[in-house]
């Protein structure tokens, strides 16, 4: 009786503890390559944290996911753990959180995966934005600007570098150059296309985020492609890294793995590490731990965690639920807040999490593939961030950093875009071929750069024949600038002209050229002229010359008949003070009788003064005097008084200006053969009627007076001829008569031996020449660094002299070639006048010279006397000369009347 009461009991216990172990399941795709380790985990896990294990695998479809699920909770699991990705959690959590069972994922890596209807869903996992933020602290470390990204186009590939996008975005200076989703068939993974454009693309670093299923044949493509070698830098993600096995071939990895760089959880190497790696590999009759990974390690830290939590509440009552249920678990709230609350010591290091089912351990391993493995060479953690402490192997087996640009174009095939323009391109007719139809300047400089660069190149003519216009009515480009925009060409390695609205659809390069926009005419040749002479001077001017002319010879002769000191003066002076009788007949009974009282009778002076009489200066002979001046030559005949020359010399000297302004005028119309002419700047051909202009039609030229804000300038190109080629202009523009816009360089070059086309006024709009490119054309830094290089050096300047004018065209501008006017030469007149004053001033002191000789000469009587005298005698002279003045005026006058009145009768 005892013994079965004993036995009773002792079967009673047993089963008292075998029901006391708590239910844990385990979801896991088929075919998972650490599946042996994983069996060996959970038999550690059993043992030592005093559980029931449950595991189900599935396939890949929905239904499997979802089955596996049901299984476990049919069997009463109070805690479910996915080793799945994290679009398969994404399901097993959708299943299990409406029962309110708690479902921890060791590798979900989804920033976004858990939502208020996955409210039950625990991470052990840091979430990816996490690492993106790694990954860029790792290109700031070795200064890489730009990353290319391949990604898968699930939400695992999608939403896992959404933070690594933000960080670059934050940043200035760092780009995402490329972001590229495959999809997945039924084949794997379809990455051709992406990876010849990351190719073309002269992608340099590139981060594949994916699956790690996909991994091992995206970089065999990618070898193949030539992706993997020397100067390219593949970085790769946790998904991948933390399942190194996934990597195998055959059972072993491929040498174009070496220098790989990736990223994974980290696993802290503690005592409790240790000591569960030893009772791994002696359990296990191991000699390696490499099937001990991140993952592995994570899932057997969430059977000891699922254990500690479910003791922690003293063994909740299992569920007795199923998919079909409504009920929920009545103790699942708490069995989730414990997890959220717990500190669990495992073997990768401390666990515990946040509010929202984080874990709070957030470190990364930076790895390095060498040697056949990944080796750890550096750490990113959350507060710390990045610490390198290892020397990285790169793609090649080169320890030499990769620039994150291309240096070269080697392999590399280009579409040039073509047009006859010279002198930077020419096509040649006849016997060539292919490239060998087009030289000039701009094909001498492409001819450098694929030797510089390494690749090849075809020309390319545009369907249209067109440069690249803009048309507001349809909206789109033609020409060049259009297979550019389409990218049926790679470049345009020609002049084009740089603008805004241009520079909305496509890329410029470096600008190897200044220009601007210029206006040129053919000027009329000055023997087309019979009056050219006279173009040097304004109507005013001549009609100034004239009446000055006329006023300084009446002066000189009047100075030379008043002036005591002139022939005139002496002679009359000498009259009245004459002793002989023929003077009688000539001096009246009153002025200087008392003069002649007290001379002395020594001769007649009269007669020692018609000695000099050849040299008296006249009116008459006055005005050829002066007038001699006009044409540059001087007479025998001068002035005797001091007055009358110094009048002259200062007419001289007044013509000496006028005749060398007038020559070098005349000189510089005739040589320049610009005259009629009559408009110096182009805003001015609105107002006139006798030039015609225009423009070529879909060229910059065009675009930028349409476009400029003075309105001005649109009307000009609005309002003048439609020009369909450059050679169409030119015969326009050599006929006469027109005036043809475009670029300056052009126009100078093609225009060389034509001396007799003007600039009408300055350049203006200016703008760059530059090499075309489509948006975002990889090829722009390694273009733009070469055409740096060779501008700097002179290397472009002398392509251009090696092609383009001899000569410049005609300096000068039309509209610079002045008409001189009063404005211009008033300083001359005004030198003049002062002449003409300074004069009076001499034949004023003549005058009070001579009285002041008289006075003394002549006791007796009064300066008043001496003076009154000698005026007495200019009067008997100026009122006479006056009365005939006025009547030769009249004369004249009259006539001009009668003339005028005989042309009124015969009208």
């Amino acid at each position: 009786m005892l013994r079965t009461l004993l036995c009773i009991t002792l079967l009673f216990h047993i089963s008292l503890v075998q029901t006391s172990k708590e239910k844990v399941g385990l979801l896991y795709r088929k075919g998972e390559p650490y599946e042996a380790a994983w069996r060996n985990l959970i038999s550690h896990a059993e043992e030592n944290f005093n559980l029931t294990i449950l595991t189900r695998e599935y396939g890949e479809t929905l239904l499997e996911k979802v089955e596996a699920c049901c299984q476990l909770i049919s069997e009463g699991v109070s805690v479910m753990i996915s080793s799945a990705s994290s679009l398969d959690t994404a399901v097993h959590a959708d299943v299990v959180s409406p029962l309110h069972i708690p479902l921890v994922s060791v590798s979900a890596t989804d920033p976004y995966l858990r939502t208020s209807d996955r409210d039950y869903l625990i991470r052990l996992s840091p979430p990816d934005n996490y690492q993106g933020r790694a990954i860029h602290d790792l290109m700031e470390h070795f200064s890489w600007k730009e990353i290319s990204i391949l990604a898968s186009s699930d939400s695992y590939g999608m939403n896992g570098i959404v933070e690594l996008q933000n960080s670059i975005n934050k940043h200035q200076g760092h780009t995402v150059k490329h972001t590229l989703f495959f999809e997945l068939g039924k084949d794997g993974p379809i990455v051709s296309y992406h990876l010849k454009e990351l190719k073309a693309s002269l992608a340099k670093v590139i981060l594949l985020h994916c699956g790690s299923d996909y991994v091992r044949d995206i970089l065999k493509e990618a070898h193949t492609v030539g992706l993997m070698g020397i100067g390219y830098v593949w970085i790769i993600t946790e998904a991948s890294v933390s399942q190194p096995a996934s990597l195998l071939y055959n059972g072993s990895y491929v040498s174009y793995y070496e220098g790989l760089i990736g990223l994974r959880a980290a696993v802290t190497k503690t005592d409790s590490y240790k000591k569960f790696k030893d009772s791994y590999l002696t359990s296990s009759n191991k000699t390696s731990a490499d099937d001990l990974t991140i993952y592995s390690l994570l899932m057997y830290d969430a059977f000891g965690l699922a254990s500690s939590v479910l003791k922690s509440i003293g063994s909740p009552k299992q569920p007795n639920l199923s998919c079909f249920s409504k009920n929920k678990w009545t103790q699942g709230r708490e069995v989730l807040e414990s997890f959220f609350s717990a500190e669990f010591a495992g073997v990768v290091g401390k666990i515990n999490f946040t509010s929202s089912g984080v874990s709070r351990r957030i470190v990364y391993d930076i790895v390095n593939f060498k040697d056949d493995n990944f080796q750890t060479v550096g750490s990113w953690h959350n507060s710390s961030l990045i610490n390198i402490y290892g020397k990285f192997t790169f793609l090649g087996s080169t320890h030499q950093v990769p620039s994150y640009i291309a240096n070269d174009l080697e392999g590399v095939h280009l579409k040039l875009g073509a047009l006859a323009e010279g002198p930077f391109m020419y096509e040649l007719t006849g016997n060539c071929e292919g490239n060998s139809c087009w030289i000039g300047m701009c094909d001498d400089l492409i001819q450098r750069l694929a030797e510089d660069l390494g690749f090849t190149y075809d020309y390319v003519k545009p369907p249209d024949g067109h440069w690249g216009g803009y048309n507001p009515v349809t909206k789109r480009w033609n020409g060049l600038i259009n297979e550019l925009i389409e990218e049926r060409i790679d470049m345009v390695p020609l002049p084009l002209s740089t603008s805004s609205a241009r520079k909305e659809v496509i890329d410029f390069g470096y600008p190897f050229m200044d220009a601007a926009i210029q206006a040129i005419v053919k000027a009329e040749s000055g023997t087309n002229n019979p009056w050219f002479f006279l173009s040097p001077f304004d109507k005013t001017v001549f009609a100034a010359l004239l009446m000055v002319n006329f006023i300084v010879a009446m002066l000189i002769g009047i100075m030379s008949k008043i002036s005591p000191m002139g022939i005139h003066g002496a002679r009359l002076h000498a009259m009245k003070l004459c002793t002989c009788r023929s003077c009688d007949m000539l001096r009246s009974e009153t002025g200087a009788n008392i003069l002649r009282k007290r001379s002395n009778s020594t001769g007649c002076l009269v007669d020692k003064e018609e000695d000099k009489s050849s040299q008296e200066t006249s009116l008459y002979n006055s005005i050829w005097m002066v007038g001699t001046g006009l044409v540059g030559k001087n007479t025998r005949l001068l002035p005797y008084s001091m007055s009358g020359r110094f009048l002259l010399f200062s007419w001289w000297f007044f013509m000496l200006i006028i005749m060398s302004v007038y020559t070098a005028n005349l000189t510089a119309f005739m040589t320049l053969s610009n005259l009629g002419v009559q408009i110096d700047d182009v805003q001015n051909l609105l107002g006139q009627t006798k030039y015609e202009w225009g423009v070529i039609g879909n060229r910059n030229p065009e675009t930028l007076l349409l476009t400029n804000k003075n309105k001005v300038y649109s009307q000009i190109a609005q309002n003048g001829v439609a020009l369909g080629s450059l050679e169409e202009a030119l015969e326009k523009l050599r006929n006469g008569s027109f005036v043809f816009i475009d670029e300056g360089p052009i126009l100078r070059h093609h225009l060389k031996d034509d001396c007799d086309m003007f600039p009408i006024g300055n350049e203006f709009q200016s703008f760059e020449y530059s090499f075309g490119l489509p948006k975002g054309s990889p090829y722009k830094n390694l273009v733009d660094k070469y055409l740096l290089e060779y501008r700097e050096k002179g290397l472009i300047d002398f392509y251009w002299s090696k092609w383009s004018a001899k000569k410049a065209l005609c300096d000068q501008k039309v509209g610079n070639d002045v008409v001189l006017d009063m404005k211009m030469l008033g300083g001359a007149f005004y030198i003049l006048g002062a002449g003409v004053c300074l004069s009076l001033l001499i034949v004023t002191g003549e005058i009070l010279y001579s009285t002041v000789a008289d006075y003394m000469r002549y006791p007796g009587i009064t300066f008043y006397r001496a003076l009154k005298s000698r005026l007495d005698l200019r009067r008997e002279y100026l009122i006479p000369q006056a009365s005939k003045i006025g009547g030769t005026i009249s004369r004249i006058g009259m006539n001009i009347g009668s003339v005028r009145n005989s042309l009124v009768q015969l009208s």
